[in-house]
């Protein structure tokens, strides 16, 4: 019999023993149903194949807002527009797939898992069967742990595991981060920049930059042979011959001057550069976000090895040890990510711990 109808019997041999220490006639409980709809539902849920998943409309909704390229301003406008909607919707496909990776992975996992507590119930039962001279199997029969089939091959490691789902869900996480990042980030080395965040960061620094240098080739300048007439001057021409002020007045007129230059200037650079809808600290915040992203990605590219018994924190970190790590930041780095573990300490059987990928 399959997986399935062995835990059937078992939960009907359990229900009928339980009738009996009951003193009810046998079959006077029935089982109406056994329903496991989660598993099922999860599964179709984590399809990122189905037309009707998550995945499918967020990415929709995504690359339905990345229109045109950085280098065309009703393109950047839109983007400045719906940055916030952008990130948004990045980080709810992110977290989605993320889900959806460690949803597989447990869907792959559980066997193993199910078959590795059968063992250990059933070297128990065994026990205490051996000890009771075989009293608890006659007593509570119930009690014996249903056989669950061991599985056909052993269970691989983290990235091995990956590496097969590079075309599946693993390789469609990192494709879609990938996307993302592209669109955000563009091209590191390129000058100009392609990527949305740096252009908007060079436009913003453009602003300031060129509304700063107006301002400051504004001054106020004595008339030659008069220490009581000024003028002002702005970038080293008199703007004003015919006008000769006073001190106060001079000063009046140069922050008349430096106002009317910061309003024509800051309204224009803002127009060409696509920075009307965008706030200070929003370019620094969506930074933060994009940094997210990638840890998003490093969390998937992490190398899981396997310790047999007796076999010290040490010698496993000397193992893995290349030029980038010594082997004392392998073993924080291993005690970091298994907080139950000790530096040096020597590691139970088929131990896993996780280390960077080197």
């Amino acid at each position: 019999m399959d997986g399935n109808a062995d835990r059937l019997g078992g939960v009907l041999a359990r229900i009928a023993a339980a009738e009996r220490a009951a003193g009810r006639a046998p079959g006077s409980v029935r089982l109406i149903a056994v329903s496991k709809t989660f598993a099922a539902d999860c599964h179709a849920y984590f399809d990122t194949n189905n037309p009707a998943s998550p995945y499918s409309t967020l990415q929709a909704e995504r690359k339905n807002i990345t229109i045109g390229g950085t280098g065309d301003l009703t393109a950047m406008d839109h983007a400045a527009k719906t940055l916030e909607l952008y990130g948004l919707i990045a980080s709810l496909t992110l977290t989605y797939l993320k889900v959806a990776v460690m949803w597989q992975w447990s869907e792959y996992l559980l066997p193993y898992i199910q078959y590795d507590k059968y063992v250990a119930a059933k070297a128990k039962w065994d026990l205490d069967n051996k000890r009771s001279h075989g009293a608890v199997a006659k007593t509570h029969p119930e009690w014996a742990p249903v056989p669950v089939a061991k599985p056909a091959s052993p269970r691989e490691l983290w990235q091995n595991w990956t590496g097969r789902n590079t075309t599946a869900i693993v390789g469609t996480f990192l494709s879609e981060v990938k996307d993302i990042l592209k669109y955000i980030e563009g091209t590191p080395s390129k000058t100009p920049p392609d990527g949305l965040l740096p252009v908007f960061k060079a436009n913003w620094d453009k602003r300031a930059a060129t509304v700063s240098a107006l301002l400051q080739q504004i001054t106020i300048q004595p008339v030659v042979y008069s220490g009581t007439t000024y003028y002002v001057v702005q970038d080293n021409q008199n703007s004003y011959t015919s006008k000769y002020f006073s001190s106060g007045r001079a000063d009046v007129a140069l922050k008349g001057r430096a106002g009317a230059l910061l309003a024509y200037h800051w309204h224009d650079l803002s127009v060409s550069g696509a920075l009307e809808g965008l706030e200070p600290g929003d370019l620094d915040k969506f930074q933060i976000m994009v940094d997210a992203w990638k840890e998003a990605r490093q969390t998937v590219l992490f190398k899981e090895y396997s310790a047999t018994g007796g076999e010290t924190m040490a010698a496993l970190a000397a193992t893995y040890t290349t030029n980038k790590f010594t082997t004392d930041q392998l073993i924080q780095i291993i005690v970091k990510a298994n907080p139950g573990l000790k530096s040096y300490s020597v590691l139970t059987k088929d131990q896993r711990v996780k280390l960077p990928d080197i």
